[in-house]
């Protein structure tokens, strides 16, 4: 048997998190900032730009709201109505830079914590 390849997204600088959720493939790209989706057809579409901090991972709630966790400022970020809003503020819990997440089906995030602080790119983070 052999099974074939396709490309259905082309450049971007750096995809993570991908989810499948409403017929599309959702992810973000860290270092263009963005959350993004794509359909199996290769329809791209970006939803919304995280301007001060690097996105990394995400997750869907139980109610179809998408979560974007914010890596060097430590939040989650709720995407709901095309906007983005302050879903969690995680910088008084976390030990070091986050990074990635689960959302399970009833809406609990586990999110990863690397244990130490990487450096944010500047412009980015706390």
């Amino acid at each position: 048997m052999t099974v074939g390849l396709t490309t259905i997204v082309d450049g971007g600088r750096y995809f993570e998190g991908p989810r499948w959720h409403r017929g599309r493939l959702w992810f973000v790209d860290c270092m263009a900032r963005t959350l993004l989706s794509v359909s199996p057809s290769g329809d791209l579409q970006e939803h919304a730009a995280v301007i001060d901090d690097t996105p990394c991972g995400l997750g869907v709630l139980p109610d179809g709201d998408i979560v974007v966790l914010t890596m060097f400022k430590k939040r989650l970020l709720r995407f709901s109505g095309g906007t983005l809003s302050l879903y969690a503020d995680l910088s008084k819990l976390a030990i070091g830079t986050i990074d990635d997440m689960i959302v399970d089906g009833q809406g609990r995030a586990y999110v990863g914590d690397l244990g130490f602080d990487l450096p944010p790119p500047e412009g980015r983070g706390a």
